[in-house]
């Protein structure tokens, strides 16, 4: 398990495109991940563009806002276009009163009732010029008929007993109820509900509806429901079940179930179809919940000697009691490089507490250098605190080249607690046991940290191994297991060889590499490119290797499984329809769940038409894959994240969609809509966002190539937009504290811990950074490095 900043490589080699931010200046580049972990990367990030001149005038009012006419319940939304000498600032007014944080462009109301016909609004915009006054606009609300959402049910009882009917409608207010019987109404019988006296087998067969009005429609009439009035056993049946319970962490809650059938009944509550012990009444009071029950299914079966019957599923959905991400904000940049060296590349992890290490290839004068930082986010009043940069590789030579392209790869993995593997690619003359005897060749090193120590071991040789970043990955994970998934090789004469897919691994503490290649070479290897392949591994060291293979006269998607102890087991097909499918992504949770998606039967690419999805998922590292096809139609433009939680449950994104799949006791979920605040602008994803373990994101906005100062945070558990903000007035071209546009600064993709702490770190050629008052800064002649803690 990682979770790192990585390079979208999943998505480009779907898509065949991806989000390139590259500053003017300084260097670096990078992408949205496709797969995301809480874990390594194997790319670098940034961005930079250019911004439009303002026009000089006062404001005036272009498009004026017009009358709008909602329903009871609805919202209305009015907008105005207004031009002038930026910046403008806006503010509404509703009947001639400002309104509260009606600030934008355009406005949108809460939900209106009928009184609120009539009202009025309008806009007035300010700039250092002038000011001008929209038009009022008003609003009309329109009452809403009545409908019937839910007819009445048949009802079986016996003889003695009561019956209960009831109907649910909408519409607006006041709805009015009549019930009859037999198609004569039944006195006193004018509510929502309506509940017989003791019945007779006299009253079987006898037929109940109701007529539903209100002031603004015509009388409707439910369907009938037939009452049955036996005397014999009646198994077991149910009333009203709860498809869902909220509840907030730590508090109780009570779920209770209607059961009907003859007596005696016993009753037996089930949490994802185990017995809960002791919980054999109708209802069961759950006490303190935890998140982790977030998700978590339960029912009620009931029994008598006519049978037994199990209820509707209740899923219980838990939120904090208050985010994580809630009042967070982005703290002042921090310079990590003085020297006048120039630092050529970097990439960065983020642990669960927010503690960040930032690997980076610099110059010390003679040769590139692998060094690495580590900070601290210091939540509270102090800054965040940042170590002296340590030189890891500690060779001879040079350890990586300064185009960091194509074997020159390096890479990195944090682990939950704070644990960071490091991988890098060094060239030195070959030998008799290399993929080829004369020249030079590529090998590969690594590095561990360990956080409870505190220190970095010694570099390792791993081996004469190939990095190249369609291919590549690193894990290590808390207990300080190690793997990586590299180019392997097999030789024939002195200089030629085929290239392989090849795991390394080492557990804690064992003092020996393991290593195992694929010899089926239509694997997706580094060396020939053919295909993609990932890993993952969960906190025990179980392994999961899933790769792209051309097989079978198709593309079938291909898992291995492997351990610390024993290796890689054969190889499971993970798809057997035949048609040529693709990776999207792929997660192991901190528990053992593995979930695999891909896409397939590809058609027109255009939204909707000829690709679906397909997930394997397993709720352990040796549990059978379940497939299923999800009920997705994949657009065109498809920006993929995947997580999984330490409840073994799934989210899958796609952010360019703004809509999200999720996986939960074996079930997958249909599409669901992400707050509107998350959507992207114009189509096409317009954001860089980092996902922690747990779901939650924190994005960037991008427009182009050029920052537009716009951020958001998402809590996962809630499906709600924590904060969206414009770090300075919009248009200014600042973001963070930085002006991003035309001034050589490179923002990475950023990242975010499990405790709601993120980071990014920027990439640019400043000793002073620009801000709204100084939009200059003070340039220098290398490029350097900054960090950024969002806390």
């Amino acid at each position: 398990m990682f979770y790192s900043n990585m390079v979208s490589w999943i998505a480009a080699s779907v898509l065949g495109f991806s989000i390139l931010v590259a500053g003017c200046g300084g260097g670096g580049g990078g992408g949205s991940p496709s797969v995301v972990s809480p874990g390594g990367v194997d790319s670098n990030a940034g961005s930079g563009g250019t911004s439009g001149p303002a026009s000089p005038d006062a404001p005036s009012i272009l498009t004026q806002p017009t009358a709008m006419t909602t329903i009871d319940g609805g919202t209305a939304t009015f907008a105005a276009a207004v031009a002038g000498l930026e910046p403008i600032t806006f503010r509404w007014q509703r009947n001639g009163a400002d309104i509260a944080g009606a600030s934008g462009r355009s406005y949108t109301t809460p939900l209106l009732t009928l009184a609120d016909t009539g009202s009025v609004y309008r806009m007035i915009a300010t700039n250092s010029v002038g000011e001008v006054v929209s038009a009022a606009a008003s609003v009309t609300v329109a009452p809403v008929a009545a409908a019937i959402t839910a007819q009445p049910v048949a009802v079986s009882v016996l003889v003695g007993q009561r019956a209960t009917f009831s109907v649910a409608a909408t519409g607006s207010a006041p709805i009015q109820y009549q019930w009859r019987r037999n198609g004569a109404a039944i006195a006193d019988a004018v509510g929502a509900t309506y509940t017989t006296a003791a019945l007779t087998l006299a009253d079987n067969g006898a037929n109940y509806n109701v007529a539903v009005s209100n002031p603004a429609g015509t009388l409707v009439t439910s369907t009938a429901a037939q009452l049955s009035v036996t005397s014999a056993a009646v198994a077991p049946s149910f009333g009203s079940t709860p498809a869902s319970q909220m509840v907030n962490q730590g508090e109780s809650t009570t779920l209770s179930v209607e059961v009907r059938g003859t007596a005696p009944l016993s009753y037996q509550w089930l949490r994802n179809g185990s017995v809960v012990p002791g919980a054999t009444t109708t209802s069961l009071t759950l006490t303190n919940v935890g998140i982790s029950e977030s998700g978590a299914i339960y029912s009620l079966r009931a029994t008598n000697a006519a049978g037994s019957v199990t209820s509707s599923a209740i899923v219980l959905s838990v939120s904090p009691p208050s985010s994580v991400l809630a009042g967070r904000t982005w703290t002042a940049g921090q310079q990590l490089e003085t020297d006048d060296n120039p630092v050529i590349s970097d990439i960065f992890g983020i642990d669960d507490q927010g503690r960040v290490t930032v690997i980076y290839l610099k110059s010390n004068g003679t040769r590139n250098v692998l060094y690495a930082t580590q900070g601290q986010p210091n939540v509270g009043a102090g800054n965040p605190t940042w170590t002296t940069p340590q030189a890891i590789d500690l060779l001879a030579g040079t350890p990586t080249r300064a185009t960091n392209s194509g074997n020159d790869k390096y890479g990195m993995n944090v682990s939950p607690n704070g644990n960071v593997v490091v991988y890098w690619g060094n060239s030195a003359p070959c030998t008799t046991t290399t993929n080829r005897t004369s020249g030079t060749c590529d090998y590969v090193y690594m590095a561990r940290y360990i956080a409870a120590t505190g220190r970095w071991d010694a570099p390792v040789l791993v081996g004469n191994y190939f990095i190249a970043s369609r291919a590549t990955a690193a894990q290590i994970n808390d207990r300080g297991d190690v793997a990586l998934l590299l180019g392997g090789w097999v030789r024939s004469g002195t200089n030629n060889f085929s290239t392989r897919l090849a795991m390394v691994w080492r557990a804690n503490g064992a003092t020996a590499l393991s290593a195992q290649t694929f010899t089926n070479d239509v694997l997706g290897n580094p060396g020939q490119g053919n295909g993609v392949s990932t890993l993952t591994m969960d906190s025990s060291g179980n392994m999961l290797l899933v790769s792209e293979a051309t097989q079978n006269a198709t593309t079938d998607i291909v898992a291995y499984r492997g351990s610390m102890s024993s290796g890689f087991g054969a190889q499971q097909i993970l798809d057997t329809r035949g048609v040529a499918a693709a990776l999207v992504a792929v997660e192991s949770g901190r528990n053992g769940q593995q979930v695999v998606v891909w896409r397939q039967n590809n058609g027109t690419p255009t939204a909707g038409t000829g690709t679906v999805l397909y997930a394997a998922t397993s709720t352990s590292a040796t549990a059978a894959f379940e497939v299923r096809e999800l009920a997705y139609a994949v657009p065109y433009f498809f920006e993929p994240t995947l997580v999984v939680n330490d409840s073994g449950n799934a989210i899958l994104y796609n952010l360019n969609d703004g809509v999200r799949l999720r996986w939960s006791a074996g079930v997958w979920t249909a599409p669901e809509a992400m707050p509107t605040t998350m959507a992207p602008s114009g189509g096409i994803f317009r954001g860089t966002c980092a996902a922690s373990r747990n779901g939650n994101l924190l994005c960037v906005d991008l427009s182009g190539s050029c920052i537009v100062g716009l951020w958001r945070s998402y809590d996962a558990a809630r499906n709600v937009a924590v904060q969206v903000r414009n770090s300075t007035s919009p248009g200014s071209g600042f973001v963070l504290g930085l002006n991003a546009c035309n001034l050589g600064i490179g923002l990475s993709v950023p990242l975010l811990s499990e405790s709601g702490v993120g980071a990014a770190t920027m990439f640019n050629r400043y000793d002073v950074l620009p801000s709204p008052t100084a939009p200059t800064g003070d340039r220098r002649t290398v490029s350097n490095l900054w960090g950024i803690y969002f806390r």
